[in-house]
């Protein structure tokens, strides 16, 4: 597995690759070798003993070190990546890796990997990107590292990586065992492409009716605390006649239910069973306001006007999204307001779910919504859209941006409050 690279054409892709990675920087100087050496001994070897840290194996011929730090030059994350089999992987394991594959994939080995906590799932995502940006790079098919055994599940679930070997019996002297794993750049899903931020020429299916009746039984049977937060702050923009489009199964109705500024509600949804879930929610609630459903495609409702209106987490499945936005504004009364809000590019469903699954772990239907959420988002051709281009196109058709922020879903969503 001793690859045929030299450390200069490794520096050569390396640094094509961390042009477009904000932050992390190549060891290149004694003085960063000993700053980075020191960040280690404070941190990482007292964690794991029996690893060796010292200046003579931070920066080698036959490897590189990366590392970031904060704005007054304090060390936050660092890893050591070789080309050089058994310089940080055991050669033993090595050799059980060629016999397990049984052909003889070069690999890139990645040890030695510390991130403190500030901004660590970022720094994760920028590491694993730059892991496989360098490895298609050099053209290199494998990457390969030892990784917390308890951590093994996170691997094969976001990285889809293969497990060589689940229990190495290698400690360093720590109470963790290790597991031994390795990523195929060629069997990286589109999941995992998302998650960095790396665009695929990839033809991903669109929406269908079939994917939203689905998905409606386990979305009407979970509500996690962040769609909650987001549903409650787009109540308290509403009054009067209320439009939802795209209402799912018409959660945004249920909460406005009680409400006594709001007349009317109106729910409006293409999938039959979302409608159908909706219609048998609103039965139970008994609101003391107006409420129906309707079943059919936004722009095919003119029945009413609004006076105000909502739409979460719809607009990234719109096949013509400025078209659906007009007919939108041209249902809303003058002085009415439209509550828009739809992931973007940073939406990290997987940080998400490992905070929705303390409080829904005993929901029997958490997994099938897991599932399609994922499914939905990373193989379906969701529209996610920046902020600045959403209100580019809110205003295009009329709508005057009240307010907006990035506050929901840890960033990964866009918040709009507009008016007519």
């Amino acid at each position: 597995m001793n690859l045929p690279l030299n450390k200069d054409k490794v520096l050569s892709r390396l640094e094509k690759v961390l042009s477009n990675i904000s932050g992390i920087k190549v060891v290149t100087a004694t003085n960063d070798e000993l700053r980075v050496c020191n960040f280690l001994k404070g941190i990482y070897q007292p964690l794991f003993p029996a690893i060796q840290v010292n200046e003579t194996v931070i920066n080698t011929d036959t490897s590189v070190c990366l590392y970031t730090e904060d704005a007054v030059g304090v060390i936050t994350s660092t890893v050591s990546i070789s080309w050089l089999s058994g310089e940080i992987v055991p050669e033993v394991w090595m050799e059980k890796a060629a016999l397990i594959n049984k052909n003889n994939d070069v690999t890139l080995q990645v040890g030695r990997f510390y991130i403190g906590g500030v901004k660590g799932q970022s720094l994760l995502k920028w590491y694993f990107k730059c892991f496989v940006e360098l490895a298609d790079a050099l053209e290199i098919s494998t990457i390969t590292g030892l990784v917390k055994s308890k951590d093994v599940p996170l691997h094969e679930a976001r990285f889809k990586a293969d497990v060589l070997a689940r229990n190495t019996q290698l400690t360093f002297g720590s109470e963790h065992e290790f597991a031994l794993v390795q990523w195929r750049l060629n069997s990286l899903d589109s999941r995992f492409y998302n998650w960095l931020g790396i665009v695929q020429n990839t033809n991903p299916e669109t929406f269908t009716a079939q994917d939203w009746d689905d998905y409606a039984r386990p979305f009407s049977s979970v509500q996690t605390q962040v769609q909650q937060e987001l549903q409650q702050e787009a109540a308290k923009h509403l009054k009067g006649n209320v439009g939802d489009f795209g209402c799912g199964s018409a959660k945004v109705g249920v909460l406005l239910s009680d409400n006594e500024i709001i007349e009317s509600y109106i729910g409006i949804d293409a999938s039959i069973e979302m409608i159908n879930i909706a219609r048998e929610s609103i039965k139970k609630m008994e609101p003391i306001n107006e409420q129906s459903v309707y079943h059919g495609f936004i722009e095919d409702y003119n029945l009413t006007s609004f006076d105000g209106a909502v739409s979460l987490n719809s607009y990234y499945s719109w096949p013509n999204p400025l078209d659906t936005l007009k007919h939108i504004y041209n249902l809303i009364k003058v002085g009415g307001t439209f509550v828009l809000a739809t992931p973007n590019k940073r939406l990290d469903l997987i940080l998400l779910d490992k905070q929705a699954k303390k409080e829904l772990i005993g929901n029997p239907f958490y997994n099938k919504f897991r599932e399609y959420n994922l499914m939905l988002i990373n193989e379906r051709d969701a529209n996610l859209v920046e902020m600045t281009e959403l209100i580019k196109q809110v205003q295009s058709v009329g709508f005057k941006v009240e307010a907006c922020h990035q506050e929901f879903y840890c960033g990964g969503l866009n918040f709009l409050v507009l008016s007519k």
